[in-house]
């Protein structure tokens, strides 16, 4: 199906281009639907490019890298879209698994990232607790997703 859409995209057809993006835009959907189904899946995901998020920042600043007005301006902002995202993926999660150890564990673990994100601007201590709480939540989401796959083939 890939190939199919390679060649339908090749047409240089100025009214065909919007159907295009929306083929295109429907068989991502298509294909991500299975994997998004899962929220472990999008917390991991989530989790994941925020802890490379926060740990961006010190490289970029260690290298001494110029960064435009921008993103200066805009950086932290995305620490409170992946909160957004995190906390929808903790909340289905959290509903979803049968283990009430795995619903605290999840929570306790947003909570702390939460908690960090929000004070990271006072103390450089919160940005490393940010990257461990980030960690932990991975590895609560990795546990949930596994126990959830044993538990369905058992």
């Amino acid at each position: 199906m890939t190939s199919n859409i390679l060649i339908f995209c090749e047409s240089n057809n100025s009214h065909t281009s919007f159907l295009q993006h929306c083929f295109i835009l429907l068989y991502i959907c298509i294909e991500m639907r299975n994997w998004l189904k899962s929220s472990d899946s999008v917390g991991i995901l989530a989790s994941v490019v925020c802890l490379l998020h926060c740990l961006m920042l010190p490289v970029l600043i260690l290298f001494r890298v110029p960064m435009s007005h921008w993103l200066e301006e805009y950086w932290h902002a995305f620490d409170f879209v992946f909160l957004g995202i995190g906390f929808v993926a903790v909340l289905y999660s959290a509903r979803r698994t049968p283990f009430t150890w795995m619903r605290y564990f999840l929570w306790f673990s947003f909570a702390a990232l939460a908690a960090s994100i929000t004070l990271k601007h006072y103390e450089t201590v919160f940005n490393t607790i940010a990257i461990l709480a980030a960690l932990v939540l991975i590895i609560a989401h990795i546990i949930n997703l596994r126990q959830l796959t044993c538990a369905v083939k058992h």
